[in-house]
């Protein structure tokens, strides 16, 4: 198989790790073969231990001499698929001069033919595969250019900063035949993919209750993040995975949001909120509930990335583990510990969602989250921040989705 030509479009810290994350995959024979196998731990109701089995790191030889299924202990081949990085677009010159320097030094790759306006890119690199990580408010412009020349696109998240953004997004990507990975690295993350999978199987029942908190610093002085206009808002810029996150879990369509929120401290400088409160009523009648506050200082220790509760459990998703709570006395509590799908540069998951965009390109699989999934995440968002605008109203979803859309055709 002939190497994904393959072009970056923002080369900030984010894309500077797509450009690792993507070399990595194409470097190793198996993903996940360096991460610990996941552990259970049975607890009884007083805190005894009633089983538990422990998870050994084996490299990659152990892997091959012994596994009887790769797929069996969570490991995929990789070996098939070869990526070159063949261009990158950027405004500033000196990313582009790191750019160069992550692959050539780093990665002893060839040099990216590099660009400053992403349309001589497509027109001139041949490009197979676009990743899009630049500023929110581009998206829509560059998703849709480099869709149309027939290469699969990976927008970073969030998918858009207005609702027809969204919507030109998703029909471009119906026209190129779904060739649109929507960039939700969280649903690369195996921490997040086991509680999916623990949620999925029934365990806790259909979850009624999910919540998610996101307290930590203001966002880095990054311009256009602390503009309404060029980010989509504080909620869009940061919690557009939680609401993604919601949406997935109780595999539901949103029906109404209500938002509380405003300034409180970030005040100078910028027009965004920094402190929210969200309410998300779900279709199926299940209840979401967000916090956001970007003026705390530092903390460490991993944070629950999403808890939920069902008719018969709860689940929470943590860092490095899932816990699991039943309603049998005897049996109530297993913790599953799951480690980082890679060490590098980024988040967990990142690496798995390279892997797994490059086997959309290479294969022609259907993307695991597509752009309708970053347009509702992006909805709630834009509708809380309405709501929030108007004194904590209920906003339908349906209705606030139409006007929108009406308002930006008319």
């Amino acid at each position: 198989m002939s190497a994904i030509r393959v072009g970056v479009v923002g080369i900030g810290g984010r894309g500077q790790n797509y450009l690792r994350w993507i070399s990595e995959v194409d470097r190793r024979a198996y993903l996940g073969a360096d991460r610990h196998w996941s552990h259970t731990k049975r607890t009884s109701y007083w805190g005894t231990v009633l089983r538990e089995s422990r998870d050994i790191a084996f490299p990659e030889e152990m892997y091959k001499q012994y596994a009887r299924s790769l797929e069996e202990y969570g490991i995929v081949e990789t070996r098939d698929l070869k990526a070159d990085i063949v261009a990158v677009c950027d405004v500033q010159e000196d990313h582009l001069a790191t750019a160069n320097e992550i692959l050539t030094e780093e990665f002893g790759r060839d040099a990216p033919v590099s660009y400053t306006d992403y349309r001589r890119m497509l027109d001139e690199a041949n490009l197979d595969a676009v990743v899009v990580v630049s500023a929110n408010f581009t998206h829509r412009e560059i998703a849709c250019a480099a869709m149309e020349t027939g290469a699969w696109v990976l927008c970073d998240k969030p998918l858009a900063t207005t609702v027809a953004d969204c919507q030109a997004i998703v029909d471009a990507a119906h026209r190129s035949g779904g060739k649109c990975f929507m960039g939700f690295n969280e649903r690369s993350n195996p921490v997040v993919t086991k509680g999916r999978e623990i949620v999925a199987s029934g365990q806790i029942g259909q979850p009624q209750m999910v919540l998610a908190r996101t307290i930590r610093p203001p966002f880095a002085p990054t311009p256009w993040r602390y503009s309404q206009s060029q980010s989509g808002g504080a909620l869009n810029e940061k919690d557009c995975h939680s609401f993604d996150l919601f949406n997935w879990f109780v595999d539901s369509k949103p029906a109404r949001v209500m938002g509380i929120g405003g300034q409180h401290v970030l005040t100078e400088n910028n027009d965004i909120i920094d402190h929210a409160w969200v309410l998300v009523e779900y279709a199926n009648g299940a209840k979401g509930c967000l916090q956001l506050c970007l003026f705390s200082p530092p903390s460490t220790g991993p944070g629950a990335v999403l808890d939920a509760v069902g008719a018969n459990g709860r689940i929470i998703v943590k860092g490095g583990s899932v816990e699991v709570y039943g309603r049998r006395p005897l049996n109530d509590r297993a913790v599953y510990h799951v480690s980082r799908d890679s060490n590098m540069p980024g988040h967990s998951g990142d690496l798995t969602q390279a892997f797994r965009f490059l086997d959309c390109v290479a294969h022609d699989k259907p993307a695991p989250a597509t752009p309708e999934a970053g347009m509702e995440s992006t909805v709630i968002c834009l509708a809380a921040e309405e709501s929030i605008r108007r004194a904590g109203e209920w906003i339908d979803i349906n209705q606030f989705v139409a006007e929108a859309l009406a308002t930006a055709s008319a």
